[in-house]
């Protein structure tokens, strides 16, 4: 019997020398629509922030952005570190270990400009291969 369940594929999740000291562990891009035309979004984790990052700004006035891993429920974005930087910092220990036990991640984003509003947009990315690139993350520095 085939299942309704999408199957997670293996994602490229790498280390990279991040803008300034240290490295990030970064996703292969998404693709998704902001609402007006096809952009990209990636996951980026570090040592203390989980970040969602894409060329298209995004609209945190709604405060419905924000990350869930499987069937956990939606984890709010903390605060945008740029227009094009949505940033998971008071919750990353807990998104970490949600990301180590799980196959895919949905990023729910909503994107500028609010009027006329275009609701929200999600990508699936999926987790396969993120513990083993977070336990090399440190190897980087």
């Amino acid at each position: 019997m085939l299942s309704a369940e999408p199957t997670a594929v293996a994602a490229e999740w790498a280390a990279k020398p991040a803008a300034g000291a240290g490295c990030v562990l970064e996703s292969s891009p998404e693709s998704l629509p902001d609402g007006y035309q096809t952009t990209t979004a990636r996951i980026w984790v570090d040592g203390k922030t989980v970040s969602i990052v894409s060329p298209s700004a995004f609209d945190a006035g709604g405060k419905d952005i924000g990350i869930a891993v499987d069937e956990d429920p939606l984890v709010p974005l903390d605060r945008l570190g740029d227009p094009r930087t949505a940033v998971f910092d008071s919750r990353y220990a807990t998104l970490v270990e949600q990301f180590k036990r799980g196959l895919r991640a949905r990023v729910q984003l909503r994107f500028w400009p609010t009027w006329p509003a275009t609701g929200t947009h999600s990508a699936t990315f999926s987790l396969i291969g993120f513990t083993r690139a977070y336990a090399r993350l440190d190897e980087c520095r």
